[in-house]
Order: structure tokens, then sequence, then C-alpha cells
């Protein structure tokens, strides 16, 4: 590993130690991340944690997806993995803590507040993350011969490795659909207003988990970017990558 290549994953890991601790001691960590978390968040805790995991699970796959074929970043992958989650954890779980039992809030308070600044705080260590996967894999000429056992169609939505082809990412997101309308109907049914915010976090939690996997298995299947996954997650939007997902054939694996 070269110099630079270290002082960019020493200043990452300074820069997201500093926001843990601006968020844990000052209770604020900038305007940027505020704004952020509360677009996550959309004014209901609960779909604040949906969006966090969901963006976890974005990252996650993510830095699989990118650190497939590259021999330095499969080695790094989990020094940026682990301590990007650890730092939301702490942001979040030892920050509503802090909010609640030393500052005295309120502890609805303390949770709004506090999830809003991990959602806020979890998008920048992501980014700034796969931003450094960028670099490195610019710079670093570590690319290894993929076997076709390796990218074989397996249809395993669920899988890291391997592809999926057409029909079997049709079945999977018809499959899914189906159980979030059926999770729907069944708490619509109640009057409980908090059950139904529940399920349909709940819904659109189990929607975007399996889909994100199924999407990035079929993105290897096309031979396309990994990083149309971001594109794929941001709504309305990502239809423009979801869409031709049904219809882009297969890639041939010999060149």
């Amino acid at each position: 590993m070269n110099k630079l290549i270290l002082a960019a994953i020493t200043i990452k890991s300074i820069i997201s130690i500093f926001i843990t601790y601006l968020i844990l001691f000052n209770g604020n960590a900038g305007s940027l991340i505020h704004y952020i978390g509360n677009f996550l968040v959309a004014g209901n805790y609960i779909i604040g944690l949906v969006s966090l995991v969901n963006i976890t699970l974005l990252y996650i796959v993510m830095v699989y997806s990118l650190t497939f074929n590259n021999k330095l970043l499969k080695n790094l992958k989990y020094f940026l993995l682990i301590p990007d989650i650890v730092l939301v954890m702490i942001n979040l779980v030892l920050g509503i803590y802090i909010g609640a039992v030393h500052n005295h809030m309120p502890l609805a308070d303390a949770q709004s507040k506090f999830i809003i600044l991990a959602c806020g705080s979890a998008f920048v260590y992501y980014v700034i993350s796969t931003i450094l996967m960028l670099f490195i894999s610019k710079t670093e000429n570590n690319i290894e011969n993929i076997s076709n056992t390796e990218l074989k169609i397996n249809n395993n939505p669920l899988s890291f490795s391997g592809k999926i082809g057409r029909k079997a990412y049709f079945i999977t997101k018809f499959l899914i659909f189906a159980i979030c309308l059926m999770i729907y109907i069944i708490s619509s049914t109640y009057k409980n207003t908090e059950l139904l915010i529940f399920s349909l976090a709940f819904s659109r939690f189990i929607f975007f988990t399996f889909s994100l996997f199924a999407a990035n298995k079929r993105l290897q299947d096309i031979k396309w970017n990994p990083l149309f996954l971001i594109i794929w997650a941001v709504p309305f939007l990502g239809l423009s990558i979801g869409i031709p997902l049904f219809f882009v054939k297969t890639k041939s694996l010999s060149k």
C-alpha cells in the first residue's frame, strides 16, 4: 500500500471520528449532516430507522461490488465497513443515551435528534468511503481475472457473488411486491395509525433489501457499473435504472 493511499485512509478516519465527537459532545455536527438526516427521517423516527438500515445495506453491497475484482480493496473492505457501521451505531445508541440520561432530554426528543444525526452521519461516512474506494481503484492496478465459475448465473438474489438472469429477477421482484402488498392489506384493516406506519415502513424495508441484492446481481449479469446502485436507490430517479434491468439481455463472459 503506497503512502498516498495510507494518508487518504487516515484522513478519512480522522474526519469520521471528528464527526462522531461533535455528535456525542455537541449534539450537532453541522447543517449538512442535519439537513441530510432530516431528509432521510422524513418526520418519523420509524421511517428514519428504516432509512438508516437501507442506506447501510446499500453501502455494504456497494463495497462488495466495488471490491470484488481488486486485490487491495478486498483486503481493505473490512477496515472501511466495520468502523463506519460501528461509528453510526455509536452515534445512534450512545447519542440517545447521552441525550436522555446525561443531558436530561425527554426520551422522544433524544430519539428524534440522534436518529437524524445518525442518518446524516451515516450518509457522509459512506459517501467518503465510496469515494476513497474509487480513488484506490484508480491508483492501484490490482485487478484479478474473474473465472466463469465465480460469475456464473446462480439466480440467487441474496448472495454477493454470481449473477441473476432476467426471468429470475422478474420473479424475485414480483414476489417482493406480493409480500409487501399483503402486509399493507392486513395492516390497513387496523385503525391503529402507529401499526399502519410501522407495517408500511417494514414493507418498504423488505422491498428495498431484497430488491437491492437482486439489482446488484442483475447489474453484474449485464455488466453495468455497480455505482448505478446509487441511482437505483433514489425514489423515481431509480426507475431509469430499475426498468432496464427487466429487459437488458445477459452479457457474455467471452471477450
